[in-house]
């Protein structure tokens, strides 16, 4: 079970796979990708002389904040996936492609979200003496972020580390002596609906996980003039800067969710959350 997130680039896949309806065929792709990861889990952890079609399988997945399952088959899954096979080509070599394989809009979060990857958020988000620190708390302030529904998520077994972690902040404007990784997932992993270009790019500053013409911006001007990016000057000028990429699933995991905030903020599109509560 996974929180889903994509790119919401408008592509013929996604355009097929809802009969003309961009907003139905994003859904249904999400749908497919979370059957096709659970096929491939069943298929990798199953003896091959119980792999049969009529084998039951179960599938989770995260809707409004409630795990819903269907049992189907083994055989009726696979079946189903064949609606994707035409469409890898195009989406291989997708400008929307986060992570260069087919269908690389979309990028789960899988549950529960790691111990490890909520103290490489809390690690990696600037100090409030920056002015990506201070963006960062600024937005929980004013978003009234209590972290309530990440610890909600906790007692569902969602997120691993129980408690939550925290980071001890120097002293701030904003009276803050730490950052709880419940206030900083709510935010990032835990929202319905979607998140716009300029939100995207919002959350990269806190981690300065962005850099124009090889530097990442610190004043007010230099990030005011990343904001005012044109698309096209965006895909020429911007880069990702996360350091190392980890070999530790949790924290890859969110590395790649970040990379999909960034390659959405570069091509002005939204990315879809498909959880909440």
């Amino acid at each position: 079970m996974a929180l889903e997130t994509m790119i919401d680039f408008p592509c013929r896949p996604k355009r097929d796979l809802g009969g003309g309806d961009l907003r139905a065929g994003t859904e249904s792709l999400i749908d497919l990708l979370a059957v096709q990861r659970r096929v491939q889990q069943v298929r990798s952890s199953t003896r091959p002389d119980q792999l049969t079609v009529d084998l039951d399988v179960r599938v989770m997945r995260m809707v409004d904040g409630d795990a819903l399952e269907r049992v189907s088959t083994l055989g009726r899954l696979e079946l189903e996936l064949t609606a994707l096979e035409s469409h890898v080509p195009t989406c291989t070599n997708c400008p929307a492609n986060a992570t260069r394989v087919p269908f690389g809009c979309s990028v789960p979060i899988r549950f529960p979200i790691r111990k490890s990857a909520e103290r490489w958020l809390l690690d990696h988000v600037l100090p409030p003496d920056t002015l990506g620190g201070a963006i960062c708390l600024e937005t929980l302030a004013e978003e009234e972020i209590d972290g309530e529904r990440t610890r909600d998520f906790r007692t569902r077994g969602w997120v691993e580390a129980f408690p939550g972690l925290s980071r001890t902040l120097p002293k701030n404007a904003y009276g803050k002596s730490e950052l709880t990784g419940d206030e900083l997932l709510q935010p990032l992993l835990l929202a319905k609906g979607r998140l716009a270009p300029w939100q995207s790019l919002n959350v990269l500053f806190w981690f300065g996980a962005v850099k124009v013409d090889d530097v990442v911006p610190k004043s007010l001007d230099e990030m005011a003039k990343v904001t005012r990016l044109e698309p096209t000057d965006r895909a020429k000028r911007a880069k990702l800067a996360l350091g190392p990429v980890e070999s530790d699933e949790g924290i890859l995991d969110v590395q790649l969710f970040l990379k999909v905030l960034f390659v959405a903020w570069v091509r002005d599109v939204d990315v879809f959350v498909d959880a909440g509560g």
